[in-house]
């Protein structure tokens, strides 16, 4: 079973503003070069990690800035081989550094430095992949070059409609990424006007963003409905609230970590726009930048290394809402305490929806939005039975502590719940006039359930080696990703699996954690493999899913030349299927989309395609930040090599590598 940990990190809210704590970091600069050794003069890993072995290797190079390709003072540079304590030293004020007496080994370099995005050795752009060192017995290597990106930010004003500031308003960023061929936009930081109007969000790294104000307003959430008078500042006097969030971390067979979070609607001038004679809240809408009501018609922002973007305005100008409320009911009469959504249509590309309301239903499933904007939206209920969730307020003395932890039970062999999953959804089109009488009725979720198959010359893996198999149902598309996110489902010793109930949608069926020797090779559900086209749930549940695993995967590797037929390790190699209906919709990461960085004699290896058809090229890595772009895989399509992998099959085919034209 997957053991759980929580930690609980307090914020502290003083007069229901969030009071910012800032983590510094001292950075001593220094004349000298600074070298490291197998234990590094910095400190070393967790405690875990044994103290890396001495050799006669050694490895010196510089941290450079990206774009001027000067030594960066001060930065912290960290040499990690697997199985050890990783090496830090800090690079002098020419931003060279050196480690000495290494062994033979597989290392990765990467650097550090306030007002940077981080580093790695092999790096050609910002969060692009890194490429390994492969140092041989007594190798000398000193002149390798870690790339860092200065940081850039993004300044603006938010006005009204009388060209006066509003205070307090809160502004975010969007990144802007390609992800299974679609594009995706998840939050990055964001900051609140001054008394000016102003913002500034620094701390980005170079990329594509989009600036959004979201709408200042929900309903009544769980805290405000806990916490009353003194949740909404009643009672006289500043009051000071700490909120507690669950942070969970994971480990089994594949790590992850997991964090549930709450926010505030900020206060000031921003918090609401007034009141109509009749009633109805004035408040200003979600707006992406310069005046668009939707993402989809936002303009987008490209920042260089270090650019400083200002000019970036808003101007807001109050909207009527309405109230939305109904009941929600379940199988047993009204369902209480189940969180009820109502997001805009248009949020589909959307990793974290902007503009997005929520609020808990009774204890007769009532439910109901206080202010919502004209438009259209869905809402959505989902029960879902996952994991446990408690909530804890004690107050007293003119402070509140609110306390929210959540603890989920996962990973292999941990027991399914035994209630169902409950889902419901209806489209709304909100007008000036409230919505008094929406009526929802949860239904049961779909469940997946199927047989695992072991197919090879190789022993069958032991009961419990079976049942250590992880199983998720993942959201194929944006609109079944609003819905709910990844579950799980669990395998038995007796190779049978089921999962978690889901809302109806569009899914792809993940399998991780193949018992040692064997790999996955496909989840077969009509003659379709839904582990790569995703399924459609609908109606009813689906049965009968073959998880197949083998002991002959697939391979395919070569070398990537430049166009004087030398090595070329600056590459990035992708293999991509011949059909371009595949290039969409399949997932993150799509399983038959792979890109590589080829080692420094310029080969590559991929582990495990699934059988079929494909189309195998090669471009400057610089050039490739969205290599799962359709548009761009189609250019690449006119000069790629075709390439077919039968099953079991180790094939090999090098590639010339060429701008993208």
């Amino acid at each position: 079973m997957r053991k759980t940990r929580v930690l609980e990190i307090a914020v502290v809210v003083v007069g229901l503003s969030v009071a910012g704590l800032a983590a510094k970091q001292v950075v001593i600069q220094t004349t000298d070069v600074r070298i490291g050794g197998p234990a590094g003069p910095l400190g070393g890993g967790p405690p875990s990690d044994k103290p890396m072995t001495t050799g006669k290797g050694l490895l010196m190079g510089a941290v450079q800035d990206a774009a001027s390709k000067r030594g960066v003072a001060g930065a912290i540079v960290t040499l990690s081989l697997g199985g050890y304590a990783p090496a830090q030293v800090m690079a002098d004020t020419e931003g060279r550094f050196a480690f000495l007496d290494l062994p033979v080994g597989r290392y990765s370099i990467t650097a550090t430095r306030p007002g940077y995005a981080d580093g790695t050795y092999g790096r050609t752009r910002p969060g692009g992949p890194g490429v390994p060192i492969d140092l041989s017995d007594g190798e000398r290597m000193g002149d390798l070059a870690v790339p860092v990106w200065k940081h850039a930010s993004i300044g603006g004003t938010v006005l009204d409609e009388n060209n006066d500031p509003i205070v307090g308003a809160a502004v975010r960023v969007l990144k802007k990424s390609i992800v299974g061929g679609k594009r995706q936009l998840a939050q990055g930081p964001g900051d609140s006007t001054d008394d000016r109007g102003m913002f500034r969000i620094g701390g980005l790294e170079p990329g594509d963003y989009i600036v959004a104000l979201p709408m200042t307003m929900s309903g009544d959430g769980p805290l405000e409905r806990l916490l009353g008078d003194v949740g909404r500042g009643g009672g006289g006097g500043a009051q000071t609230m700490t909120f507690t969030m669950a942070v969970r971390a994971e480990s089994g067979g594949i790590g992850d970590m997991m964090m549930s979070s709450g926010a505030m609607a900020p206060t000031g001038d921003a918090a609401t726009a007034g009141i109509t004679e009749d009633g109805h809240l004035l408040l200003f809408p979600t707006q992406f930048y310069p005046q668009a009501p939707s993402v989809a018609r936002a303009t987008m922002i490209t920042l260089a290394s270090g650019e400083e973007r200002n000019g970036i305005d808003l101007q807001m100008r109050p909207v009527r809402t309405a109230r939305v409320s109904g009941t929600l009911t379940g199988p047993d009469g009204p369902a209480q305490s189940v969180s009820v959504v109502l997001s805009p249509a248009e949020q589909d590309d959307l990793v974290t929806p902007i503009g997005t309301l929520s609020v808990v239903t009774n204890g007769r499933g009532q439910f109901e939005f206080k202010g919502v904007p004209t438009g259209s939206y869905t809402l959505r209920a989902l029960r879902s039975t996952g994991g446990r969730a408690s909530q804890t307020v004690s107050m007293g003395g003119g402070v509140a502590t609110f306390t929210m932890r959540e603890v989920t039970v996962g990973g292999p062999g941990a027991p399914l719940p035994n209630d169902p999953t409950l889902w419901a959804e209806t489209g709304v089109t909100v007008s000036n006039t409230d919505i008094t009488d929406l009526a929802m009725s949860l239904r049961n979720g779909i469940k997946v359930s199927g047989t695992v198959a072991f197919n090879g010359g190789g022993q069958k893996p032991a009961e419990d080696k079976i049942a250590s198999v992880i199983v998720n149902l993942e959201p194929a598309d944006g609109k079944t990703a609003a819905a709910t996110s990844a579950v799980r489902g669990r395998v038995e010793t007796t190779g049978q699996f089921t999962t978690v109930g889901v809302p109806p949608g569009r899914y792809i069926v993940r399998v991780q954690n193949a018992p040692q020797g064997w790999s996955f090779l496909g989840a077969m559900l009509g003659g379709r493999d839904v582990s790569d086209e995703p399924v459609d749930l609908a109606g009813g549940d689906a049965t009968g899913v073959m998880l197949t695993f083998t002991d002959q995967p697939t391979e395919l590797k070569g070398v990537v030349s430049n166009s004087g037929g030398a090595a070329d390790p600056t590459a990035a190699v992708i293999v991509f299927p011949t059909d371009s209906s595949a290039w969409t919709g399949r997932g993150n990461p799509p399983r038959r989309i792979r890109t590589s960085r080829p080692a420094k004699d310029g080969s590559f290896t991929f582990a495990n395609l699934p059988p079929g058809s494909y189309l195998l090229g090669a471009v400057p890595d610089a050039t490739a930040p969205d290599w799962q772009d359709p548009r761009f895989l189609e250019t690449l399509s006119r000069t790629a090599t075709r390439v077919t992998i039968a099953a079991g099959e180790k094939k090999t085919q090098n590639v010339q590598s060429a701008p993208v034209r």
